[in-house]
């Protein structure tokens, strides 16, 4: 289609059908263009509608939009209201529920391009970006296209077309572009069979997207025709576009960048002063509105916005003041104006509304328009009903929107909901529920104003910090900071700005901090500017500089439950004044308290903790309104603790070990417990008969083997416990004597037993020290403890008394093959023969070394075949082997040796 010549209505038609085909075409065989067929049948399912028709709603006071049906009508309840005279800024003739239709006419106009088309006017870091692109003849069949396009700080870039369909093409790009603006530059084009490069400047057209560090709505898209003298014209549909393509009405150009580049918003809390507006409810307007801009403003300023206020809480402000706002807050610098309200009607009547100037090309008022879908999306999003966004004509606009679009800044007006609606006072106007409204305004304008970076206050390394001494001072700042510069000034509170009472910290500066030395004592104001190619926003704090600073905090005393602990701050410097807040915590403010009441003049109180454990310590140094803080960790011991558990003596079957509890602190009244046990508690027992006043008790092991053992100290009803494992050593049955062979007959004689000289003079041994020399060597040929053979001898004899199946003169003093009560064993021919026979019994059981002499133990062999060889290294292990069940057989041969000892 050639819109070079003269279209009549008819034909109009015809482009509209024809280049709708084209996209449609493009679109629906290239798959790099499927976010762009989303994008499309999004903004064919909801146009931002250009409405001035104040009729009222039906049953329910939700007015219906009827986006899909060809001339239908958005109706609005009761909005404005009746007597509002904020509500119709009445400039025009006509009645304020009139309806107004505009029919777009049809004229020549040469234009490069038919439309483009921005799917996406925001998207976050690492989405593609996709733009469509028509030249102006519909029959023109297009073989390539590159878009041209530069960032806001003059990085330029260019991109191939990612397809294309007759006269249409598709740029998809940007995944791996930096979160930035970027604006449109050029697109070039070749067409079939024309080797001519066909070029389009936009370098003077204002065609850009942001692209944003974190994800943000996108609200619509953004689609642009040429207009009348050839400028780009924002539109709201491709339907529009085409419709406006070669339309005389659709002649405005884009205003100034500015109205994308916004850091100061106007927020104009309605009414207010003598003015209370809606009541309803037991709610007014002018209440309700101040508390939503202050939520809004909050946030706002956190993000690093300055805000300009229309009006403050109270103030006397006349009927008229809405006319007055506008400019008021121009005057401070405001490149925006968003002005909040609250609707009634009837009591059915629920719902948010925003209203914006009609979109007529400029820049100011498609932004306001993308701004009120925000915020109305924002609303529902809450569960207000959508009651519609509503764009007004001129003539027949608010006041704030008149003087806003007058002003060519963006603007709009907010209906929060209907006062007059139960519903909505009881879901949206409470504190929570304004808070919950304003934080969603400020949310819409982030989106619609997105910066590369924000503010989020100013620190300090040191809060109340002394004359002369040096701080730290910060900004804070997220986002992209690539590029920016700070400085930081001081001012003295409720001072003129003459030399003496200000200075500049730092300026040029490319870290977001600096060092300042204090001035004197006072009361000081801190700014911190951030400073870009597009000018600056800044962050306020104030600061106190003091005479004196807190040095420490001492803590004095034994740190234990239940004594008192002094504490002392250290503060040089003057201190008259002040005053001190000493505050304990514990288990993360599990528990705390104040102590000695709270805040007083002394700089020392005493704290007696209840309970062992991590504390935290506060002190708050209190200088009028301000404070310093120290804080202090403070380990409490209980009153008394349980150091550990001593065990003395040699620890080995038969010996007495002595078990020594290590308790430090207040031992008063405490009883103690000592508790052993063996195997998992398959065996154990108490020591000492229970607990008792005294720390220490004796204790002797019956078998060897690894024990646990447990020390209770008992204070009241409650006990602390500590364990310790002791490795308990069994009488080995190999090695060297200790033990003289008249150590062995001293005992033998203190038995009182006779010794059977008459049948062993006739054996080798005619006394009992012949008998124990005898012992000695046979023991030590084998390697075999000399005092075993003898205490077993003993044991297993009766001191050579015999008496059972075996007699005297068989010489078998350890019953070896003796296995019934009618069976005698074996016999030998002497003393010498016998006992080392059972030097080599005890040795294949204590282990696997080869015998020393000619094997004379009768029952060696079944030892070996057995597997015996080894596995009773201690006497204690001969317990169920040499004798049956033997239950305590290795210790009464052991407690027979201890008493030669």
């Amino acid at each position: 289609m050639d819109i070079n010549f003269d279209w009549g209505f008819n034909m109009k038609k015809v482009l509209r059908v024809a280049t709708s085909f084209s996209l449609t075409a493009l679109l629906t065989f290239s798959s790099l263009m499927s976010p762009v067929v989303a994008a499309y049948g999004l903004n064919e399912a909801q146009p931002a509608e250009a409405m001035t028709n104040v009729a009222s709603a039906g049953d329910d006071g939700v007015a219906a939009r009827g986006d899909d049906v060809e001339g239908s009508e958005a109706t609005v309840d009761q909005s404005p209201v009746e007597g509002d005279s904020e509500a119709i800024d009445s400039l025009s003739q006509g009645s304020t529920e009139s309806e107004v239709k505009t029919e777009l006419q049809v004229d020549s106009v040469e234009s490069a391009f038919q439309y483009v088309y921005l799917a996406y006017p925001s998207l976050p870091a690492g989405t593609d970006q996709v733009i469509a692109f028509a030249t102006a003849n519909d029959s023109e069949v297009l073989s390539s296209a590159t878009l041209g396009y530069v960032s806001a700080n003059g990085v330029k870039g260019s991109v191939d077309a990612s397809a294309t369909a007759d006269n249409s093409a598709a740029f998809t790009f940007g995944a791996k572009l930096e979160a930035n603006t970027y604006f449109l530059t050029s697109i070039s084009y070749y067409l079939e069979g024309d080797g001519a490069e066909h070029k389009i400047d936009l370098s003077d057209r204002d065609y850009s997207f942001t692209v944003v560090d974190s994800s943000m709505n996108s609200e619509g898209t953004s689609v642009y025709y040429a207009g009348g003298d050839g400028n780009a014209v924002a539109a709201q549909s491709i339907q529009q576009a085409l419709e406006c393509a070669d339309s005389p009405d659709g002649v405005s150009t884009y205003a100034a960048r500015s109205a994308r580049n916004v850091s100061v918003i106007a927020l104009d809390a309605g009414h207010g002063g003598s003015d209370p507006g809606a009541q309803g409810n037991g709610k007014s307007e002018a209440d309700l509105t101040w508390k939503i801009v202050t939520a809004c403003k909050n946030k706002l300023e956190a993000y690093g916005f300055k805000v300009v206020l229309a009006r403050e809480q109270y103030g006397n402000y006349s009927s008229n003041d809405f006319l007055y706002r506008v400019q008021r807050c121009i005057d401070q610098g405001a490149q925006a104006f968003v002005s909040f309200h609250i609707n009634s009607g009837s009591s059915a009547a629920h719902g948010a509304e925003v209203y914006a100037p009609t979109a007529n090309g400029s820049d100011y008022t498609q932004v306001s328009v993308e701004l009120a879908n925000k915020v109305m999306n924002n609303l529902a999003a809450m569960g207000l009903t959508y009651r519609g966004v509503f764009q007004m004509q001129v003539g027949d606009e608010f006041a704030v929107i008149r003087c806003a679009r007058e002003q060519g800044i963006p603007g709009i007006l907010i209906e929060h909901g209907f006062i007059s609606n139960s519903g909505d006072v009881a879901n949206y106007f409470s504190d929570d529920g304004c808070r919950r409204l304003g934080e969603a305004d400020a949310a819409a304008i982030i989106a619609q104003f997105p910066h590369p970076y924000s503010i989020d206050g100013i620190t300090f390394s040191e809060e109340l910090g002394r004359a002369g001494s040096s701080i730290k001072v910060g900004v804070n700042v997220t986002g992209k900071t690539d590029g920016l510069k700070y400085k930081f000034v001081w001012h003295k509170v409720g001072a003129d700005w003459n030399s003496s009472n200000w200075g500049v910290i730092g300026q040029d500066l490319i870290s977001p901090s600096v060092t300042w030395t204090l001035p004197q004592a006072g009361e000081y104001e801190i700014y911190a500017d951030v400073v870009d190619s597009n000018g600056y926003i800044s962050s306020t704090s104030k600061y106190k500089v003091v005479n004196w600073s807190v040095d420490g905090l001492d803590v004095s005393g034994e740190a234990r439950c239940g004594k008192p602990l002094g504490l002392q701050a250290r503060v040089s410097g003057d201190t008259d004044g002040l005053k001190y807040k000493f505050v304990w915590e514990k288990g993360g403010w599990a528990k705390w308290g104040t102590v000695g009441g709270g805040s007083s003049s002394s700089a020392s109180c005493e704290w007696t903790p209840s309970e062992p454990g991590e504390y935290t310590l506060y002190l708050d140094v209190i200088d009028g309104e301000q404070a310093k803080h120290l804080t202090r960790k403070v380990t409490v011991e209980d009153r008394f603790s349980v150091d550990g558990l001593d065990v003395s003596g040699e620890a080995r079957c038969g010996k007495p070990l002595g078990l020594q509890a290590r308790v430090s602190g207040d031992t008063d009244g405490l009883k103690y417990k000592f508790v052993w046990e063996k195997g998992g508690w398959a065996k154990w027992g108490t020591v000492g008969g229970g607990s008792s006043s005294s720390a220490s008790c004796e204790w002797t092991p019956s078998e060897p083997g690894e024990y646990t053992l447990y020390l209770d100290v008992i204070d009241g009803e409650q006990a602390k416990h500590l364990t310790r494992k002791v490795t308990v050593d069994g009488t080995p049955i190999m090695g060297t004597s200790s033990i003289s062979a008249e150590s062995m007959a001293r005992l033998f004689v203190s038995t009182g037993h006779a010794y059977p000289s008459e049948v062993y003079s006739q054996k080798g041994a005619s006394s009992i020290a012949e008998f124990c020399n005898q012992v000695i060597m046979a023991a030590s040929s084998e390697g075999v403890r000399p005092e075993v053979v003898f205490a077993q001898a003993m044991l297993e004899t009766g001191w050579l008394q015999f008496g059972g199946s075996v007699s005297a003169d068989q010489c078998n003093f350890a019953g070896l093959g003796a296995i019934g009560p009618q069976v005698g064993g074996a016999r030998f021919d002497n003393v010498y023969q016998g006992l080392l026979a059972q030097s080599q019994h005890l040795k294949g059981y204590a282990t696997s070394l080869p015998l020393n002499n000619v094997c004379v133990d009768p029952r060696y062999q079944i030892l070996v075949d057995r597997g015996y060889l080894g596995i009773a290294p201690c006497l204690e292990d001969l317990n169920g082997l040499w004798a049956v069940p033997g239950d305590g057989y290795g210790q009464r041969i052991a407690a027979i040796i201890n008493r030669m000892i």
